[in-house]
């Protein structure tokens, strides 16, 4: 499992994708601002993105466990059985 933060400018990984999210959501309203005004409103979106990705990421790394995985390769179908964290 890949678990990527993306980074501040929001250009990739999580961070893009819940600055995504909140551009689509919150900017209709806000097209009738100057846009030195708006450039300043998505520079603050896309920190507040990337502090959300940061902090689920680092969540999930210190508390996720993995249980349970089965992968079948031809007819031969293995299961993991132990826990793992991930690193």
């Amino acid at each position: 499992m890949s678990l990527n933060v993306g980074n501040i400018q929001a250009t990739s990984g999580m961070t893009k994708e819940i600055y995504e999210a909140l551009y689509n959501l919150l900017s209709p309203p806000m097209k009738k601002m100057k846009p030195e005004d708006f450039e300043k409103v998505k520079e603050g979106w896309q920190k507040l993105a990337y502090s959300i990705a940061k902090g689920v990421v680092e969540h999930i790394k210190s508390n996720a466990e993995v249980k349970g995985v089965e992968i079948t390769i031809g007819s031969q179908t293995y299961t993991q059985t132990n826990k793992s964290k991930i690193e």
